[in-house]
């Protein structure tokens, strides 16, 4: 008689394992890849919140830079890796290369507002300025880059742009200089006319905070006077702002 032999026919399929033992070995082969893909998931995403969370306490013109800064550290590192068989760390240096390109191109589109330790913690705009331009996100633009510059306030672009939409379902705006400034800074705002509103005090006081604070509109409707360098500097803002409005 003939001995049946443990192989699988042959013929049936090219993907069937031959011998048991081929089939346990590609089980395990088949995990050990799952594990593998999994780890890398995790240490990106590990690293990834490791970032946002360094961003986040940072001000919005030094992000970049900071991302820059950590891709140069990486390749510093990796330098020095060179001839020391760190295999691993090389590749976690790649990964982590890989996410901060990603970030330096992206970082706007991340609403880090949002990642405070409490949600109930931020603040959101109610309210809006009517502008009529044409090409507003260029013009916006100018506005919140110098005022990003001279570092009266702390937000993304789409944060800041939102203060001019109906659509603002976004943080309020932190104005980080003196009440006297941000008034002196309104009042400035609304000269143009191709911005208007109801109650300017009302619409500040709902997409605005001072330093970190809710302001109403009866605090914010008594004007004070702002410092000889706030109101040249705001002046200048607002200069530009208007030499590109029409």
């Amino acid at each position: 008689m003939k001995k049946k032999s443990d192989k699988f026919d042959r013929q049936r399929s090219n993907k069937v394992p031959i011998f048991k033992k081929d089939l346990e070995f590609s089980i395990f082969h088949a995990q050990t890849l799952d594990k593998i893909r999994k780890d890398k998931v995790n240490f990106q995403k590990r690293f990834f919140e490791k970032v946002i969370e360094e961003l986040t306490n940072s001000k919005e013109n030094n992000k970049v830079g900071l991302l820059k800064k950590m891709i140069f550290d990486n390749n510093i590192e990796n330098f020095r890796l060179e001839g020391l068989n760190r295999l691993d760390r090389e590749k976690d240096i790649v990964l982590e290369n890989n996410i901060l390109r990603y970030l330096i191109k992206n970082y706007q589109l991340i609403p880090f507002e949002h990642n405070s330790k409490n949600e109930l913690d931020v603040i959101y705009q109610t309210s809006y300025f009517v502008n009529k331009f044409s090409n507003s996100d260029q013009k916006i633009g100018i506005l919140y880059d110098k005022l990003i510059a001279d570092n009266y306030i702390d937000c993304s672009k789409r944060t800041f742009s939102s203060i001019f939409f109906i659509k603002n379902n976004f943080p309020k705006v932190n104005w980080l200089e003196s009440q006297s400034s941000f008034q002196f800074f309104i009042l400035k705002l609304v000269e143009n006319k191709k911005i208007s509103c109801n109650c300017k005090w009302v619409v500040a006081a709902a997409c605005f905070l001072i330093k970190g604070e809710v302001k109403t509109n009866i605090q914010l409707g008594k004007v004070e006077n702002p410092s000889s360098i706030n109101a040249i500097k705001i002046k200048e803002c607002i200069k530009d702002f208007n030499r590109i409005v029409s």
